[in-house]
């Protein structure tokens, strides 16, 4: 069947005119173009019959003057022919411009990719830039607070300062010395645990320095 029809198409190629056949007319010629008897020969009348007589006719009077591509189909058990316009070839001009919007196309794709990989990057940095700030933030909070805590040191250290003082002025009249030895061990104490509070805030804050340092 496609060979019949190709000698045809060959025919009418000059009258720009184009046969294409579905599935299913294919299998209804090669069908009805078969005998047991005569093998395929019956096929090249079936096609003068049923193809190229009205075909003929349209070339002549109908709706394939100026040529068309031939799509034939089966409708209702019969060959039915669907006309349509043959795309025209391209010019020179078409072709270049064709190629130029694809170039321009694949052109404007690679630049959003790159504007979409650029905000995605700096939507990263955005929120590492956030979660640094975050942890700067929370070291800052520690920070003010062992400052506070430095702070209370110093008041303590001066309230002891003058309750060394008076025990000093005390001990300096010789009265009560047993006593006076007393007070001045819980004034020693109290200076023992201030020093030890005032060496942890210490490390604390240098450990917090170093967290900083790593975090920038």
């Amino acid at each position: 069947v496609r060979k019949f029809v190709g000698e045809l198409n060959t025919q009418l190629k000059d009258k720009g005119i184009e046969i294409v056949l579905t599935d299913a007319s294919t299998k209804w010629l090669a069908d009805k173009g078969y005998d047991k008897k005569m093998g395929a020969r019956p096929l090249a009348r079936l096609i003068d019959n049923e193809v190229k007589s009205p075909l003929s006719r349209r070339v002549l009077f109908g709706d394939l003057i100026e040529g068309g591509r031939v799509t034939i189909d089966i409708v209702e058990g019969k060959l039915d022919f669907i006309i349509s316009e043959i795309p025209k070839p391209l010019t020179k001009e078409e072709k270049k411009a064709m190629k130029e919007a694809e170039k321009a196309q694949k052109e404007a794709e690679q630049a959003q990719k790159e504007a979409d990989k650029e905000a995605k990057e700096a939507e990263k940095e955005k929120e590492e830039a956030e979660k640094i700030a975050e942890k700067i933030a929370k070291y800052q909070e520690k920070l003010d607070k062992i400052a506070e805590d430095e702070e209370g040191i110093k008041k303590d250290r001066k309230s002891l300062e003058d309750d060394q003082k008076k025990l000093d002025k005390k001990v300096a009249k010789g009265k009560n010395l047993e006593k006076l030895a007393e007070e001045q061990v819980k004034l020693d104490e109290k200076h023992l645990k201030l020093d030890e509070k005032q060496k942890a805030l210490d490390e604390e804050h240098l450990k917090i320095l170093k967290k900083m340092e790593k975090v920038d």
